[in-house]
């Protein structure tokens, strides 16, 4: 089974439902495809379209935005939406728990790149040097994808980072 945390990932998903707080550390580090539940990368990015557009993330406004792109009940409905409200221990840990997420996250990348060379040695290439090249690009496209996906464009997170500051002070 590749690396993952469910519980992370539920912790996390709760921890935005329950703290305006949560989403500012949570959406720098994290972006949908680091979660490894289909479930929870479409609630995910649910909760970060609801961000991005200024609106608060709570039970009510995740389950209309999940139904306007008919995937409420996909995930689970309304019972598994207010589930996840149960399973954050403490909100104050949600930068933590998108840490978690994310090396889970970027050890399955390794490994996805790791088969992906051993495939490729296994075709016993003529030019070998051609064969390392292309493995050295694998590595790297992993970190530089690492740092790029979890870099969001201020354009992306401002509309959002405003509206909070604005309800808070």
């Amino acid at each position: 089974m590749p690396p993952h945390d469910l519980d992370a990932e539920r912790a996390v998903i709760g921890a935005l439902l329950v703290s305006e707080t949560a989403v500012v550390a949570v959406a720098e580090q994290l972006s949908s495809e680091d979660f490894y539940s289909e479930t929870h990368r479409i609630i995910y990015g649910s909760m970060m379209r609801l961000y991005s557009r200024g609106d608060r993330i709570d039970q009510i406004t995740l389950t209309n935005e999940l139904s306007s792109v008919n995937e409420f009940e996909r995930v689970g409905g309304r019972a598994y939406v207010f589930q996840l409200v149960e399973s954050v221990p403490t909100a104050s840990n949600a930068a933590r728990y998108a840490e978690i997420i994310r090396g889970k996250a970027l050890l399955r990348s390794v490994i996805d790149v790791g088969s992906r060379i051993t495939e490729d040695a296994f075709r016993e290439p003529e030019d070998v040097t051609e064969a390392l090249d292309s493995a050295e690009q694998l590595i790297y496209g992993v970190s530089n994808r690492t740092l790029k996906q979890h870099l969001a464009p201020v354009s992306e997170l401002a509309p959002g980072a405003l509206e909070m500051i604005q309800r808070l002070y």
